[in-house]
């Protein structure tokens, strides 16, 4: 009989790339695994993953202190049920789901892995107070870069050894070589894939940049934070290029690959003011999504960014507080892109060699087939 999983988020789980990756490569490798999360929209979503999916209905963020409070209910829910859910291993994704997974162990014994893909002290008291609490308690955990690992295993006095690092990569393609087929000299088209938050992402003065640039379009493939699509469409309409700076709908995780490699460059803002961890040594699959889709990026000039894309050779950086910054960033992409697919190209390649979940997976198999015989024994 195969070893039962239960993986635990509270995220909307058909949107959620990472969980879904953990899920799928698990489940090839011969484990039967049960995924409880959340949904936005109050039917399941007619896919056909290989794992159990048992998903609960959230209400959407405009619902505001009435979502929120939906949410703790849910949680508290999920808990509860997971008490009564006897697996050999409990996967938890984030802090919310350790109490019922830790008791669900104690009861039936297993493994509590903890999928640390936050750095949890740095979002809020109850997530660090949670983290504090159970971390001790876990039999393994998962981080997603080996500087978040070392810094929570500093913060906690956990030994580095018991600190798997599986980074959220994405799955390479390659057929999507063929989206250099897009490519024209008439018009550089940028795209923002992800969370648009203006408190941590100066994606508004990029905007304001490119308005000396009439070859320069930008697409906006994105979800808001707050007011910030807001105060862009307002930006926009302000500057008068709106035939050139749009919102497109959102895909599907599976379909953001083939979405982004249809344009000529990628561009992130992001910006650490509070010197965060999470910052300097950032996850953001967004940014791993373009290198696999072969996406040269424009990035601020944070070291990570500096590290991943400058010296890789594949994007530069500017200052994102500096519209002039941005737009000598901007003279430079104009000035190469007559050799813009030798730099496509070495992107894809280091998404073949590097920056894959292929790579990955096999981390998080490795640690679950050791974990299994340590069960066995």
């Amino acid at each position: 009989m195969n070893s039962k999983v239960l993986m635990a988020e509270r995220s909307d789980l058909y949107h959620d790339a990472r969980v879904q990756k953990e899920a799928v490569s698990l489940r090839n490798a011969g484990y039967d695994v049960t995924v409880l999360g959340l949904r936005s929209s109050r039917k399941s979503n007619d896919v056909d993953f290989p794992f159990k999916m048992k998903t609960l209905y959230v209400l959407p963020r405009e619902y505001g202190v009435l979502r929120k409070m939906h949410l703790f209910l849910l949680i508290l829910f999920m808990n509860v049920r997971i008490v009564f859910m006897k697996f050999n291993f409990y996967h938890s994704h984030n802090t919310y789901m350790l109490a019922g997974m830790y008791l669900a162990k104690k009861i039936y014994g297993g493994k509590l892995i903890y999928d640390s893909h936050e750095v949890q002290w740095e979002l809020n008291k109850l997530a660090a107070i949670q983290e504090k609490l159970f971390i001790e308690k876990v039999d393994y955990i998962i981080n997603v870069s080996l500087g978040r690992a070392k810094a929570q295993s500093v913060k906690y006095n956990i030994p580095l050894s018991k600190i798997c690092v599986v980074s959220n990569y994405p799955l390479f393609n390659s057929e999507l070589k063929v989206a250099r087929e897009y490519l024209n000299n008439q018009q550089i088209k940028f795209v923002f894939s992800g969370g648009l938050n203006l408190s941590d992402n100066k994606i508004d003065n990029f905007i304001k940049a490119i308005k000396e640039f009439p070859n320069i379009s930008l697409d906006l493939l994105t979800f808001s934070y707050g007011n910030s699509a807001f105060i862009i469409k307002e930006l926009i309409k302000d500057l008068g290029i709106d035939d050139r700076v749009k919102f497109i709908p959102l895909v599907k995780p599976n379909e953001v690959l083939e979405t982004i490699a249809k344009y000529d460059y990628t561009v992130n803002m992001m910006i650490n003011p509070k010197n965060l961890i999470s910052v300097n040594y950032h996850s953001i699959n967004k940014i791993y999504e373009s290198i696999s889709a072969g996406l040269p990026i424009l990035c601020s000039d944070l070291p990570a960014f500096n590290d991943e894309i400058v010296n890789n050779g594949i994007g530069y950086s500017v200052n994102p507080f500096s519209i002039d910054s941005i737009q000598d960033g901007l003279r430079k992409v104009i000035v190469t892109f007559d050799r813009h697919y030798l730099v496509r190209e070495k992107a894809f390649r280091l998404a073949e060699s590097s920056f894959n979940w292929q790579k990955e997976e096999l981390k998080l198999i490795n640690l679950y087939n050791t974990l299994e015989k340590v069960c066995a024994e």
